[in-house]
């Protein structure tokens, strides 16, 4: 059989196996020309298989700031084993004290930031600093106090935040290490929190496998070109 018409065949079958597998949101990153997989707050960075990076590695990462000067989140998918109790004795009910506190990065570890979901949507202040819809940035445990007849919110409590310098993030990103996705509160503030980078990923590592190339720093260098 001739070696050209032997290539063409597994070319062929190689964007028949990506037309079937690769996932709606990874199409719609490459055709993006409205910037909903661009960097941003709110935006969700999930840290691509390959990334090698013991701190990094199978993280997701909210973006609280992001701007020319640089970028900052906070990691959503790894608590720690030491307790709220542990760290805010007597300041918080005795309900919240068994929430863990999680490991936010690895800038500041000694910071403690905290995500608050609000059951209305409230003006920016000094206070709270709005990141999704609902959810807001604060370093105020008063936040945590509702009344009586009313639920406690959800919240999660970060020892430290991730961080970048000018257009570090752009290019990590460009290198293949982040796959930039839309946030929601539902997913930031998930109760399974193994679950939140598999099922983020697990879409994609059909797609893949099938190239043996590596398709995300293909593709993003094919939509920074546009």
């Amino acid at each position: 059989m001739p070696r050209r018409f032997i290539l063409i065949s597994r070319w062929l079958l190689f964007f028949c196996c990506a037309g079937w597998l690769l996932p709606v949101h990874a199409w719609s990153f490459l055709n993006d020309r409205s910037g909903t997989h661009a960097p941003a707050v709110g935006k969700l960075l999930v840290a691509m298989p390959g990334l090698d990076s013991p701190r990094f590695s199978a993280t997701v990462i909210l973006l609280l700031r992001y701007s020319p000067a640089g970028a900052a989140g906070l990691i959503i998918n790894r608590p720690t084993r030491i307790t709220l109790a542990a760290e805010f004795e007597g300041q918080i009910s005795e309900s919240q004290s068994r929430e863990a506190l999680f490991w936010g990065g690895p800038v500041e570890m000694d910071k403690r930031l905290m995500l608050v979901e609000k059951s209305i949507e409230v003006e920016s202040s000094e206070t709270l600093v709005p990141v999704l819809e609902t959810l807001y940035l604060t370093n105020d445990l008063s936040q945590l106090q509702q009344p009586q007849d009313q639920r406690s919110p959800r919240f999660r409590i970060f020892a430290g935040y991730a961080g970048w310098t000018r257009s570090q993030l752009e290019r990590e990103i460009e290198n293949g290490d982040w796959l930039v996705l839309p946030g929601t509160v539902e997913r930031v503030l998930q109760a399974d929190t193994r679950a939140i980078w598999p099922q983020l990923i697990y879409p994609l590592r059909g797609w893949m496998a099938a190239s043996s190339i590596n398709p995300w720093q293909v593709s993003l260098r094919v939509a920074s070109a546009r």
